[in-house]
């Protein structure tokens, strides 16, 4: 199985906790919600990412995964949805950084290829 620079990135991220949150100076706080990769292995895949907020959270950018490589998206409107297609063993991951009060960010994505359909969810913030 090939390992994407998406998955050592979120590796890294994980070994910090699968949400790290920290208090900054201003009194917001701050988490990171990490979903675990797909496992589909070498095959086609479609996916459905999805990123959503309650309360006060805000979602300050989004890191998942395409055909062409991690991608970013910054202070993305939220309820936030896309779909893409992986191909050559490309697995599924989203990640997002997330502000908060009291309020929670949430990830997932629902990947189906081979016959099989997976799903990842992660939920960080104050709510949580």
């Amino acid at each position: 199985m090939r390992v994407t620079r998406f998955e050592l990135i979120a590796a890294a991220l994980l070994l910090g906790g699968l949400a790290a949150c920290s208090n900054s100076s201003t009194g917001s706080n701050s988490c990171t919600a990490v979903t675990t990769a797909s496992t589909l292995g070498d095959v086609d895949i479609s996916v459905h990412y999805q990123a959503s907020v309650t309360g006060d959270a805000h979602i300050t950018s989004l890191q998942y995964m395409t055909d062409a490589g991690n991608q970013t998206e910054q202070n993305p409107t939220l309820p936030w949805q896309k779909d893409v297609d992986l191909t050559g063993g490309n697995q599924a991951q989203i990640s997002g950084n997330v502000s908060y009060g009291t309020g929670t960010g949430h990830v997932e994505y629902s990947a189906f290829g081979g016959g099989t359909q997976q799903q990842g969810e992660n939920d960080c913030g104050g709510g949580t």
